[in-house]
């Protein structure tokens, strides 16, 4: 699977929360944050041009120590032009700072990997730069300013204007210490693992070959809900069969109804491609209705149907859509600092994010080596059992274009007091960059040693072996990465 948003493979996991032990109050420490929607268009070889759409979400103040700094886990997207299909993954980091009233400036730079639908992304590695002048205005806030992009060992690069905007955002987590009794609201989340299917015997690939009579899809959903049962969106899925390498992104805004069995409307525009799909530049358009059907502890099994068309590619197909989903609800601090709430009301949910890097070693398919950005997000169920989601993308020896989409389990066992020692198994879908994996379907067995010397913070390193299911590609895997681990305080 191409882009995997990170923060949204990350939330995969439908399971419940396990509860830690808390004293009679527990601090809720809120954390500025911002979900930023960026879109430019390049300039590719050849004079074509390509619209790129960008999503990130951003800590606004990750350092105490350095006013204005900001980080953010980001991905980029075609949407426009003819490269639908081309994703990159990464992260990115910035300065920003209010000059008079409600105007600033702001600088910030990503790298992440990525690429396809033969755009000239080279090794996959793409940097991306931009200066911004920016206006606040209530909770949003509207960049506009001078952006560059180039991706390494490749023929893209090219500097313009791009526009972004911004909307404010907090992220609640439980921390350390005393405070005033806090002051909150409550917040709820839908997460959802799909299955998908679109039926496309009638359809025509980029190449002039007729597409399989099917395409199967894996992914994730992520909402959050607003008042009166409507909801906004994020989607991810990418091919496990039928289309090797497809992937797609949707965002929209649905509506929910309540009860044991619910009807169900969403409204989704997004980006894809890849995989021989004609999407043209890659705009997506999908209407879908459906039903929900409650199975108790906040879990639905949710079924629709649905239409997707590329509105400037030659692809259209009906198609459905399998879900089990889990809501929580979460505290949110409203105030600047942190606040203390009853430990009978508060349940812990905790997440792990690790972000770093892995390194393919082929021992069949390939002959050369990949190095790849990796995502990796941990949902503790028990003390000794994790569930998984994964992301990487290849930077490096003219792999760009391939990426893959991982879900899984492992089970943990803790090694002297700030040592973990785990083993692992992922399942899922990958494709593109030249790399032999047949249908898309690929199965990774990890071993992993995590060392938390901080609290919150540390470092894993990990080995495995990955295969693709029904291709050629054999490789040994090493990666590293720092961890960041928090606890969301749910609604008990």
């Amino acid at each position: 699977m191409r882009l995997c948003v990170l923060f949204l493979l990350a939330a995969l996991l439908w399971a419940g929360s396990w509860s830690l032990a808390w004293a009679e109050d527990v601090v809720v420490v809120p954390h500025p944050t911002r979900v930023r929607l960026s879109g430019e268009v390049v300039e590719l070889a050849g004079g074509e041009q390509m619209g790129l759409a960008g999503l990130g979400y951003d800590a606004l103040a990750p350092f105490p120590w350095l006013p204005g700094a900001w980080v953010g886990l980001s991905g980029y997207g075609a949407a426009g032009g003819d490269r639908g299909g081309l994703f990159t993954l990464g992260v990115t980091l910035g300065w920003r700072a209010r000059i008079v009233g409600p105007f600033g400036v702001e600088v910030g730079g990503y790298a992440g990997g990525g690429g396809g639908a033969s755009a000239g992304q080279g090794d996959g590695l793409h940097l991306r730069g931009h200066a911004a002048l920016t206006a606040q205005f209530a909770q949003a806030e509207i960049a506009v300013g001078v952006v560059h992009n180039r991706f390494h060992g490749g023929t893209i690069e090219d500097t313009g204007l791009g526009i972004a905007l911004h909307f404010s955002d907090t992220l609640s987590v439980l921390g350390l210490g005393t405070a005033a009794p806090a002051t909150v609201d409550t917040r709820s989340w839908t997460v959802a693992p799909l299955v998908s299917l679109y039926f496309s015997a009638d359809e025509t690939g980029r190449s002039g070959a007729p597409l399989a009579d099917s395409i199967s899809l894996v992914g994730i959903g992520l909402e959050r809900h607003l008042a009166a049962g409507w909801r906004l969106p994020v989607r991810l899925a990418g091919a496990a069969r039928g289309a090797t390498g497809y992937m797609e992104v949707f965002s929209g805004l649905g509506w929910v109804g309540s009860g044991l069995i619910a009807p169900e409307f969403f409204l989704l525009a997004g980006a894809g491609g890849g995989g021989d799909v004609d999407t043209g530049g890659g705009i997506l358009l999908r209407p879908e209705i459906g039903l929900g059907v409650g199975l108790g502890n906040s879990l639905h099994l949710r079924a629709a149907a649905g239409y997707t068309w590329a509105i400037d590619g030659d692809f259209s197909a009906p198609g459905a859509t399998l879900a089990l989903a889990w809501t929580s609800t979460e505290w949110v601090q409203l105030g600047a600092g942190p606040g203390t709430l009853a430990a009978s009301a508060v349940q812990a949910d905790p997440w792990r994010m690790t972000i770093g890097g892995s390194r393919y070693s082929p021992r069949a398919g390939r002959d050369q080596g990949v190095s790849l950005i990796s995502v990796l997000v941990d949902k503790p169920l028990l003390p000794w059992l994790v569930l998984t989601g994964r992301a990487r993308s290849a930077l490096s020896d003219q792999a760009g274009g391939y990426s893959e989409g991982l879900l899984g389990a492992r089970v943990e066992w803790p090694l002297l007091a700030q040592h973990t020692l785990g083993l692992s198994g992922e399942i899922g879908a990958g494709g593109g960059g030249g790399i032999p994996i047949g249908t898309g379907a690929i199965a990774a067995v990890m071993g992993h040693w995590r060392w938390m010397p901080l609290p919150r913070w540390g470092m894993q390193i990990g080995v495995g072996r990955l295969l693709a299911l029904d291709g050629d590609l054999v490789t040994d895997i090493i990666e590293a990465g720092v961890v960041w681990s928090f606890a969301r305080p749910l609604v008990r």
